[in-house]
């Protein structure tokens, strides 16, 4: 299965962006502090670079083989923590494959009753139509191009068979 990283990469950082931006929700954390526990559970402070670094060496990320999807949804999320009130919540949590792989609390323990919740496989199938449909346009236009080639050709076999029967006159 492709990775985050690779798709979002294929379909171009601003496209990824937009996509992983709009799959964030909000649940309320009072509810969702009562499901099962994270594979992994830090602090963030205003930015998640701290984090990125940190889950990149975490075997218990990697059991669930998950470093590069994570790393990829934190480093867009830094990107456009802003419009999204990353400031705001109380927790950031991903999840992927029946579990929450990182929970994340704002040090700044903001108590809006917010969390920001961003599923992986949701985020990788949005990622994976857009590039199977990005694919086709671009199969598409191949397809009409190499359509217009014969045509093309017997244009150019005519107006050569023209240019030598003027020639001969």
């Amino acid at each position: 299965m492709d990775s985050l990283k690779y798709l979002a990469e294929k379909v171009g950082n601003d496209i990824a962006r937009t996509v992983i931006e709009s799959q964030v929700v909000y649940p309320k954390t009072k509810n969702y502090l009562e499901d099962e526990k994270a594979i992994v559970t830090k602090d963030f402070e205003e930015t998640l670079k701290v984090v990125i670094q940190e889950i990149q060496t975490s075997i218990d990320i990697k059991a669930v083989d998950a470093i590069k999807d994570a790393v990829t949804i934190l480093e867009q999320v830094e990107e456009f923590k802003d419009s999204v009130l990353l400031s705001r919540a109380d927790y950031l949590v991903v999840y992927k494959g029946g579990f929450d792989i990182l929970r994340l609390r704002n040090k700044k323990e903001p108590n809006s009753g917010r969390s920001i919740y961003i599923e992986i496989n949701s985020c990788r199938n949005e990622l994976i139509r857009l590039s199977q449909t990005m694919r086709g346009k671009v199969d598409l236009r191949w397809t009409e191009i190499a359509n217009l080639i014969p045509v093309f050709t017997l244009g150019v076999v005519v107006l050569f068979q023209l240019y030598q029967q003027q020639n001969k006159k």
